[in-house]
């Protein structure tokens, strides 16, 4: 029988090849379907890695010069406010949102990257789509052609705008410790000196590269016991601040004082890791307050001898004066005794009322004060003064807006005489016949005595001077040793120390007129109410 032309052999090595080539295709689709889900695992993975980073990526392809793919991570939206949409549809959108202060830095930097010039990212400002400006880093490569035109731009764009603020913030801190009036030291845990400011060459006379790398001991003068050095040492180990004074050396062997902070520098853990110190030079504060100190000890108990010798020539003279036919020269005599006299009791006072002004130990004296009664007890002595004077001037008083039994802290006999300087002030600047109107009232939880008169008034460019030390408006050629009488007492003072007085109890005296013959208004403010309990006096 004849067959189609093969034999059966042949068809059935035929067959086994067709076999062994479906085995083979096989085998390729499954290879096939692993290199798909390879591709799709590895596309997945890139699209999970794009979307976990912080930076915004782009990709734009050109083809003459044109833009015909582009790629924007979804970051774009959160950066620039800008949806990648919005990006496709206008290829002009990403350097419009340039701020247009730096849109030539930026032209500058994608040329240079033609001409590889650089391949640095600079930082330059965006405007987000809802107008806020933002810093950004951009970093980016371009792939060129044959011709050099730009067939591809990758690239990121990273938001380093908290980055910048605390960069500025970091500047102006610099800025500010390098241009202070105070010496700034910072040192390592083992006291190393690692920065200090400009300041400290001029007052130490050390270079900062002489002081870097040495201890403060380069300072130590072996002015003070090692205990000191010991106590600081201890307080600032153990996170606290140290307030103290030095006596230290400069460079030159010349010796000076200053007062220093000095505090531990601890990271986000709570650990330190430096010491900062804080410095002024008080050499010459402290050289004046020492002469201070000195002049008003001296003046206060000098001036008492001759002060007592000038009351026993008083005395004495007026007991003459009973016996001399020469009375009335006697009587002028007496009566410039009396303005030396009072003049020198007014710069003792007021002497003696500065040194205790100067002391913190006056503070501690403050007790409870019914003001109320100690107003009413100066306006009655005024009014005694100015009956013994004969003078007629009329007082108006008001006190119902201070309660009875309203009360303050103080050293009683400094605010009465700050009451007494400001009364005595009105009544020897205001002629008889007028009024002197006097009103209590509480003003934002403190007492003001209010003290209004029909005077003389103060001219507008004399106004700030009436609270300078001797400066009066009477006539010195008039003088009178009476502080009721009109133009009469005082050598300047008064106003002066009634407000050292107020301001040391943080409280206020203002003066208000409206110029000459105008009269005049005296406030005094008072220290705060406290609570109505515990001792008065």
């Amino acid at each position: 029988m004849e067959d189609s032309g093969k034999t059966v052999d042949e068809l059935a090595r035929e067959i086994e090849r067709l076999r062994h080539r479906v085995k083979e295709l096989e085998v390729l689709a499954g290879d096939s379907q692993s290199a798909v889900k390879a591709l799709s695992n590895s596309e997945h993975k890139y699209k999970t890695l794009v979307q976990s980073i912080s930076e915004y990526l782009y990709s734009v392809e050109f083809q003459d010069g044109k833009q015909v793919s582009v790629y924007h991570s979804p970051q774009c939206q959160s950066i620039t406010g800008y949806s990648s949409d919005e990006y496709y549809d206008d290829p002009e959108l990403w350097f419009k949102m340039v701020h247009p202060d730096d849109r030539n830095l930026v032209t500058r930097f994608f040329r240079d990257i033609k001409a590889h010039k650089t391949r640095k990212p600079i930082s330059h400002r965006i405007t987000r789509k809802d107008g806020v400006v933002r810093w950004v880093s951009n970093h980016c490569a371009v792939t060129l052609g044959d011709k050099g035109e730009i067939l591809r731009q990758d690239g990121f764009l990273l938001d380093i705008t908290d980055l910048m603020e605390a960069e500025d913030e970091r500047d102006r801190l610099y800025a500010a410790i390098e241009q202070s009036a105070e010496v700034i030291m910072i040192t390592d845990l083992n006291g190393v000196i690692q920065y200090v400011n400009p300041v400290f060459e001029r007052i130490t006379g050390y270079s900062r590269q002489e002081a870097l790398g040495q201890t403060p001991r380069l300072l130590k003068s072996g002015q003070q016991p090692p205990e000191l050095y010991d106590e600081l040492w201890n307080v600032i180990t153990s996170g606290n601040v140290w307030e103290g004074n030095f006596i230290n050396k400069r460079k030159d062997g010349s010796l000076y004082q200053e007062t220093a902070t000095i505090s531990p520098i601890k990271n986000q853990k709570g650990e330190v890791v430096n010491f900062v110190a804080v410095k002024r030079d008080v050499t010459r504060e402290t050289m004046l307050v020492k002469a201070r100190e000195y002049f008003t000890a001296v003046t206060s108990h000098e001036l008492r001898t001759p002060l007592i010798k000038l009351d026993l020539v008083r005395m004495l003279l007026a007991s003459l004066a009973e016996k001399l036919a020469e009375k009335e020269a006697l009587e002028r005599i007496a009566t410039v005794l009396d303005n030396v006299y009072s003049g020198i009791d007014s710069v003792v006072s007021a002497t003696s009322l500065i040194t205790e002004l100067s002391t913190v130990k006056s503070r501690e004296s403050f007790v409870r004060i019914a003001i109320y009664h100690d107003i009413s007890t100066c306006l009655d002595s005024l009014k005694h003064m100015l009956t013994k004077e004969k003078r007629n001037l009329s007082v108006s008083i008001d006190l119902s807006g201070i309660p009875k039994n309203t009360q303050i802290m103080g050293e009683q006999l400094m605010l009465a005489r700050a009451v007494h300087e400001t009364l005595s002030n009105a009544a020897k600047y205001t002629p008889d016949g007028k009024t002197i109107h006097v009103r209590g009232i509480v003003e934002d939880g403190r007492p003001v005595l209010e003290i209004a008169d029909e005077g003389i008034g103060i001219p507008k460019e004399m106004q700030e001077q009436v609270f300078e030390p001797y400066f009066s408006l009477e006539n010195p050629i008039y003088y009178s040793s009476s502080k009721h009488k009109f133009k009469g007492g005082g050598i300047g003072l008064g106003l002066t120390v009634a407000r050292m007085i107020m301001q040391f109890h943080d409280g206020a005296l203002k003066v208000k007129s409206e110029g000459e013959n105008q009269g005049s208004t005296v406030r005094l403010i008072f220290p705060p109410l406290v609570a109505k309990s515990g001792p008065l006096v």
